[in-house]
Order: C-alpha cells, then structure tokens, then sequence
C-alpha cells in the first residue's frame, strides 16, 4: 500500500466517497501538525500532494529540477521514484488524458479557454501547447499573473498564442472556441461564474470540464443541456490516481 499525504489540506480521497476503491491502495494522511516541507521529505511519502503555491516551498530542497518543471515552478504533486522526489502536473496530464480518450479528434486547430488560479493555469496551459493547441485564451482576476504566464509559455513553446483576459471579458468572446477548462467556484466570483453558464464563447458540442463539479454541479447540468460534451472533477481525478499508481 503507497502512503499518500496532501501537504496543505485534505486529500481528495478522503473526501469523495466516489473515489472509495483507490483506498485500497493508498494509506492516506493529513498534515495536521502542520510541519515543514522539509519534515514532510523526511517522513518520505510516497505521493505528496500539493495545493497552490505549495511547490515553492519544496523548491529549496531539490538540488536540480528537470527542465520543465525548473521552467514553470508549479506542480500539483511530488512522487517519490527511487530515492528522489519527482515534481509533477498530474491534474492537467489527467484532464488531457480523459478527454483524449473519449475526444480522440479533440479540434486543437480552435482556441482552448482556461479559467482558475495561477499554478492550475500555468500547467494547464503549458499541457495545452505542448499538445499542440495554437491559441490559448487564459481568464483570472491578476492581469499582471496572467502576463507572467504568457511569457514563460511564449519563451519555453514557440508557435503558440497565449492571450490573457480579466473575468469580466469573458462574455466579450467570440464563439470559436472549442474547449473549456475552469477550476474556480462560485464563491470565489460569482459574477464571472454566472457568465460561463451562457457558453456563447463555445463551438456547438465543445469539451467542457469542470474542475469544482463535485461540490458545485450546476455548470456542468447546464452544459450538458448545452450538449456539451462534459468531463467532471471526480472523472479526472480517478485518472489522476490511476496515473500515479501506474508511476509507482
């Protein structure tokens, strides 16, 4: 059985009884002590999980990192493979990978929109390019971090056109764009959240995944009557932890 821990809240297998069959093979535990990166690289994990902006405190403690990650400086997990650490962006190789399967001429000619925070945009973005998409419309409240990630894409991928825009500009969209990616609740803006469930930016049967499904499913009902076609959270996270049984 791998030991799993998420390095700053609970890990999702804790929390959704959907994903109930992975705890045969993951023991699962919280830091609720709280300790260090550094203590937590001690307990050597197998898995350790990791929320926005968790990566930078783990960057000191690596002696190299692999030419991507020391390029974007996000990840969303670190697997243990041997007797290092591996840094990783599991959530956007998963969401890839579910849709693929099911989307096999997923169109990467029509400009993808992502919505959520920095670290998810970052690698969500950079997953994007590498696969070939050529325009990437990326939406978050901070123009200023939206520019950052425009230029770290445009410098590592060439060929690519990464456009940032505020929340606001999303109903200002044309519809030609044949995915969209959101990892944002409704709390967090409501207004802008309202504006997604129009999808007028999107192509007829664009990809939709919603990344906060679970606890909120009212984006992807309405999609779905949309004909949409839908990926949700519990979807891409099963794929997630199958990936990482299949690295260990």
């Amino acid at each position: 059985m791998k030991r799993l821990i998420h390095f700053s809240a609970k890990s999702y297998l804790t929390e959704f009884e959907e994903l109930a069959d992975f705890k045969k093979s993951f023991e699962v535990f919280s830091n609720d002590e709280n300790l260090s990166a550094e203590e937590i690289l001690k307990k050597e994990y197998d898995v350790i999980e990791l929320g926005p902006g968790d990566f930078e405190k783990f960057i000191p403690h690596f002696h190299s990192l692999d030419y991507k990650i020391s390029r974007l400086l996000v990840a969303d997990a670190l697997i243990k493979m041997g007797d290092i650490y591996q840094p990783i962006n599991l959530i956007p190789d998963a969401i890839y990978a579910t849709v693929t399967e099911k989307v096999p001429s997923l169109k990467i000619a029509e400009p993808a929109v992502i919505i959520g925070e920095y670290d998810f945009l970052l690698a969500m973005t950079h997953k994007l390019a590498q696969c070939g998409f050529l325009k990437i419309i990326i939406a978050l409240a901070d123009p200023a971090q939206g520019e950052k990630i425009r230029q770290i894409i445009s410098h590592y991928i060439f060929g690519v056109q990464v456009v940032t825009i505020s929340l606001e500009e999303l109903t200002q969209l044309d519809s030609s764009n044949g995915l969209l990616v959101i990892n944002i609740d409704k709390q967090s803006d409501p207004e802008a959240y309202e504006s997604i469930t129009y999808f007028n930016f999107l192509t007829p049967n664009a990809v939709f995944v919603d990344m906060q499904s679970r606890t909120e499913d009212g984006l992807v009902e309405e999609a779905r009557r949309a004909e949409l076609m839908v990926f949700g959270e519990v979807e891409i996270l099963k794929t997630k932890y199958q990936s990482i049984l299949e690295l260990l």
